[in-house]
């Protein structure tokens, strides 16, 4: 594991969020796709055949089907960005070191300063300690 994927866990939570909310715009859009209208030439069956105007309605179909591939697209991207958290959170949760495992789930879960987490971890600890330790770890 590396600072760097450590460090994407907070911005990957909430771009699942902010895709499940594209999600959910998009499934709306393709059940209440925009009704478009067309005017066509048409005649009577019957003689003199007469031309007139016929007004046409429908659901913009075109509309209907991107929604419903945005929306595989995105949860295919949910689903993508959803392993990753998990890897990250199975990662730390498997982690031996009592005090390592409060640095990762206070910086990288609760998204804590590195002051705040070195509080939070009690015993003297510093900004600089905690860091230095984690990163000695990291290595």
């Amino acid at each position: 594991m590396t600072l760097e994927r450590l460090n994407q866990y907070r911005c990957l939570k909430h771009e699942v969020e902010i895709l499940k909310q594209s999600i959910q715009d998009m499934e709306y859009r393709a059940r209440h796709p925009q009704i478009v209208s067309d005017t066509v030439t048409g005649s009577s069956s019957d003689f003199p055949y007469v031309q007139h105007s016929v007004l046409i309605r429908g659901a913009d179909e075109l509309e209907r089907e991107y929604c419903r591939e945005r929306v595989a697209r995105l949860e295919s991207k949910v689903a993508k960005l959803l392993d990753e958290t998990t890897a990250i959170e199975t990662y730390i949760d498997h982690v031996e070191d009592s005090q390592i495992r409060q640095i990762l789930h206070l910086r990288f879960f609760r998204g804590l300063t590195w002051r705040q987490t070195a509080k939070q971890c009690g015993g003297g600890n510093t900004e600089d300690s905690v860091r230095k330790r984690l990163e000695r770890y990291l290595q």
